[in-house]
């Protein structure tokens, strides 16, 4: 038994063919572009927990609205722009500086720990103030 084409969905099977072929290849490396960007593992993990349940609501919604106003093809056609620039964006985006938790340093006979503990800058390399902010574990320069 053959089966037959509806051949009225033809063009709708070739951009989601075509769709699932442009995206495909580049969505899952989006976490590791984000990484290299400088964003931590815990954004990532929530951008890739909310982009399902965005596309989860947001489908039938702008579904209905595009039946409400009979205009799916230019919904259809603005979301694929909308969707091309935000990977473009990804390009341009800029990097996050790490910010630095522990410098250590030492120059001319002077060692010299800077440590970020609560937003509390400590300069000097003592043990009085490495074991409150430390609980007693002692770092000695020498």
């Amino acid at each position: 038994m053959l089966s037959t084409i509806n051949k009225k969905l033809i063009p709708m099977k070739g951009h989601y063919f075509l769709w699932n072929a442009g995206t495909g290849p580049v969505v899952p490396f989006l976490s590791t572009y984000a990484k290299q960007l400088g964003f931590s593992s815990s954004t990532v993990g929530v951008m890739y927990t909310v982009m399902p349940f965005m596309g989860m609501l947001a489908k039938p919604l702008f579904g209905a609205i595009a039946d409400r106003y009979r205009c799916q093809k230019i919904i259809f056609l603005a979301f694929i722009l909308v969707t091309a620039g935000a990977f473009l964006a990804t390009f341009y985006s800029p990097t996050i500086e790490p910010e630095r938790k522990i410098h250590f340093s030492c120059d001319n006979s002077i060692t010299a720990l800077d440590t970020c503990v609560n937003n509390v800058t400590v300069s000097d390399c003592t043990e009085e103030i490495l074991q409150t902010h430390f609980d007693n574990n002692i770092t000695r320069c020498h």
